[in-house]
């Protein structure tokens, strides 16, 4: 079959040949560029489930206070609960809920976990909060629509 497939291509004009070539390396380069751009930008992107994540770690008030404390820059266990007035176990579940989204890095240092917030993790839920657009009711609504 290849030899066959060969032949053909021997028994047509050089410069065809040349010119078949040129498109099919040209038009799977194509494809496998276009491949990668679509990978990157899934990559990229912020998924659906991962907001649904960050809304339900930001649904608890104590959450949005550890956030908000978190801005003004990184903070000490210690500190958060002395700021919070809650139990270590309290402090520990709700910053294990905020580092499984990612909203928080966290390191170690000696007995006491020292907290900051993760900028480009916030960066991309608010880029993709910004990219949810409400559109015009009226527009929204179909002309045709018996219920309106």
């Amino acid at each position: 079959m290849i030899s066959v497939f060969f032949m053909y291509l021997f028994a047509l004009k050089q410069q065809t040949i040349m010119n078949y070539f040129y498109w099919l390396t040209h038009d799977n380069y194509y494809v496998n560029v276009r491949l990668l751009v679509d990978y990157i930008d899934k990559e990229n992107e912020m998924k659906q489930e991962e907001v649904a994540n960050i809304c339900k770690a930001m649904s608890d008030a104590n959450r949005l206070r550890i956030i908000e404390m978190l801005t003004k820059g990184e903070k000490c266990g210690c500190d958060l609960l002395q700021m919070l007035q809650v139990s270590q176990p309290t402090l520990s579940h709700h910053m294990k809920v905020l580092s499984d989204c990612q909203l928080v890095n966290s390191y170690k240092d000696g007995k006491w976990h020292h907290y900051s917030i993760n900028c480009n993790k916030f960066k991309e839920y608010k880029e993709y909060i910004a990219s949810i657009t409400c559109c015009n009711e009226e527009e929204h609504f179909s002309k045709s629509c018996g219920c309106k």
